[in-house]
């Protein structure tokens, strides 16, 4: 048994597990031989784990008490269906099951997500389990990982098959544009990274722009501070923030302030309510 293994995405791994750091700071963060698998150490509260894989950008899934075999191991699949049939058979969880199987990093020769899925699904069958593909209340996710070869297996706490369409609010989308924002994606790894897990703290983007860290920001629900000297530019990323969250008002949005100025004397600008 592995424990907690986290799949990172793949358009920055490396970006991805600083962001899973800063968003487990009460966990340590070890690396498997993929820089895609990482193995969450110690305890994990599977609701806020759920939360956190939500509003995440660089986490894809968690994997709860799992385990993991290496493909150049003899007899592999049997190992894995073996000690897949004992995790099953010893659990206490009842009612619907699914298998959601994925591969990163390539093919492992030899060993297909969707055969050994099957042959899981049988294994479920017979321990009392009804088969829903859809939405199961019981979830095990399969991750066959082509660049270190290894297969891990264990119950799913969350799995986001696809990035979310971060494109619909890429810069040239919104509706006040200057070539200088960052990606979405890019934009909420970096607030995660600087805020940590959601609490009530506020997190500061001392140079607000067009507004890309204070969209991803409020969309995730943080409390949020977006400042700039330029009027025209906190015009532009209240703008940007009302097409975002799809509001008529700037004072419908609770959480967030955008405000003129000075990023080298904090304190003079940021209203009191934030201190």
């Amino acid at each position: 048994m592995a424990g907690n293994i986290a799949c990172l995405r793949g358009w920055h791994p490396a970006l991805a597990k600083a962001e899973l750091s800063a968003l487990f700071p009460k966990n340590q963060i070890k690396s498997l031989d993929s820089e895609r698998l990482v193995e969450i150490l110690g305890d994990l509260d599977l609701q806020e784990a759920t939360k956190i894989i939500q509003y995440s950008s660089g986490i894809q899934a968690i994997l709860h008490d799992s385990i993991v075999v290496n493909s150049d191991d003899e007899n592999c699949l049997e190992n894995l269906i073996s000690q897949i049939s004992e995790k099953i058979e010893n659990s206490d969880k009842k009612g619907s099951f699914g298998v959601f199987h994925w591969r990163q990093e390539g093919k492992i020769k030899g060993l297909s997500g969707s055969k050994i899925a099957g042959l899981i699904g049988g294994i479920a069958g017979r321990n009392g389990f009804t088969i829903n593909l859809d939405n199961p209340e019981n979830k095990l996710g399969l991750v066959l990982d082509g660049s270190c070869g290894k297969v891990v297996c264990g119950w799913l706490i969350d799995y986001i098959s696809q990035e979310e369409n971060s494109n619909t609010r890429r810069a040239t989308e919104r509706p006040f544009f200057k070539p200088i924002s960052l990606d979405p994606k890019l934009a909420r790894l970096a607030v995660n990274m600087a805020g940590g897990p959601l609490d009530e703290y506020a997190v500061l983007d001392p140079m607000t722009g067009t507004g890309g860290f204070v969209i991803e920001a409020s969309l995730i629900g943080r409390n949020v501070i977006a400042m700039d000297l330029e009027q025209e530019m906190v015009d532009g990323a209240s703008k940007n923030l009302l097409w975002a969250l799809d509001c008529n008002e700037i004072t419908q949005i609770k959480n967030v302030d955008i405000i003129k100025g000075d990023a080298t004397d904090l304190s003079k600008w940021i209203p009191k309510k934030w201190h």
